[in-house]
């Protein structure tokens, strides 16, 4: 009896050393098509739920996915977008030769004059650029377009912005892919809303961006073609 109760407290005491280690979530990369991003977030459930079990629902789903970057990299490729082509392109490759998806992470290159928020990081670009440049911008230094997403952070948004010249600044967010359905450009839902009298308005039906009015703080619609000033938001 002794003996199995001490059997026991081993075991117990052992667990945690002979536990399998759990893998950390990988980040996904950059690719700028919500349906890309979104597949590959479908593969990886289904891998980790699969865990080298069955190999030919494996390639089943490996299949898919690499039919679904195929399809996106075409989108990018007639859009001209070479870049986001390239990152499909490097991703069906590695995929094809048994390999995994390469990651994107960029280095965190913060600006000396970013001001600190709630353990996020901002800073007001003096450079005007088209909305899909400042996000790639904001990108390229390891951070993205600000996302707004309480009152709190469109309170000290409106606060830093005092001192910017120009009409507005961009922000993260747009409804280009569907009509009235804002999202952030990691493919998740704008949630919280500060527009200002009779916006958004989508002027002749081009303006699908959005911006924060210098004027009064409200955010308005815009075509993204308008180069303007930009918030990059950091998390670290």
């Amino acid at each position: 009896m002794r003996f199995a109760t001490l059997s026991i407290l081993f075991l117990f005491w052992c667990a945690p050393i002979f536990a399998e280690k759990k893998e950390e979530p990988q980040p996904l990369p950059q690719f700028k098509s919500h349906e890309a991003r979104e597949a590959l977030k479908t593969y990886r459930a289904g891998m980790r739920l699969l865990n080298n079990k069955h190999k030919s629902t494996e390639e089943t789903f490996r299949n898919r996915l690499i039919g679904k970057l195929q399809e996106e990299r075409v989108k990018a490729t007639q859009a001209d977008d070479l870049d986001e082509a390239l990152k499909l392109r490097a991703a069906i490759e590695q995929l094809s030769n048994g390999g995994v998806v390469p990651e994107d992470k960029k280095p965190v290159k913060k600006p000396a004059g970013a001001v600190e928020f709630r353990g996020h990081w901002y800073y007001v670009s003096s450079s005007r650029m088209t909305w899909h440049a400042a996000r790639a911008k904001c990108e390229s230094v390891g951070g993205y377009l600000a996302r707004v997403e309480s009152r709190d952070e469109q309170r000290f948004l409106v606060g830093l912005l005092q001192r910017t010249k120009g009409e507005v600044v961009w922000i993260d967010g747009s409804d280009e892919a569907n009509e009235g359905e804002w999202r952030y450009s990691d493919g998740s839902r704008v949630r919280t809303f500060f527009w200002g009298s009779g916006q958004p308005n989508n002027v002749d039906s081009k303006e699908h961006h959005l911006a924060v009015s210098l004027s009064n703080g409200t955010w308005l619609d815009v075509t993204a073609g308008q180069r303007s000033r930009f918030v990059c938001e950091w998390n670290e």
